[in-house]
């Protein structure tokens, strides 16, 4: 029996975080109360059905990724620092409201031209 392609898709992050030193497997066992050795048998992919460890390994993966999502943060801190910048006076949001649309203008060409 193979597994479904989202909980392979999931087994796999999760491998290729423990591959790049993101995590260790020991981390996973703590987190998931699934032994370590189960965990090696499993991201290397010797797993033939959906058992209740692969469900706990997946579930974990898709908690490492919501983690991962740095550019929330970014995106969190841009939005803090124009409120400051801003605040709320009409005409310095306009000034920032222009320069954006500058800034977009400016990467218009360079983003054709790779077409």
């Amino acid at each position: 029996m193979s597994l479904p392609t989202s909980i392979q898709k999931n087994l796999v992050f999760l491998s290729e975080q423990v591959g790049k030193g993101a995590i260790r497997q020991q981390e996973i066992e703590k987190a998931t109360q699934v032994s370590q050795s189960q965990i090696s048998r499993i991201l290397a992919g010797q797993v033939r059905r959906t058992s209740k460890n692969v469900l706990k390994l997946c579930k974990y993966a898709n908690l490492l990724v919501l983690e991962e999502s740095p550019c929330q943060d970014d995106e969190i801190a841009l939005f803090e620092q124009l409120k400051k910048i801003c605040q709320g006076n009409p005409t310095r949001i306009a000034a920032l409201r222009n320069l954006l649309l500058s800034i977009e203008q400016l990467q218009e060409p360079a983003q054709s031209s790779r077409k």
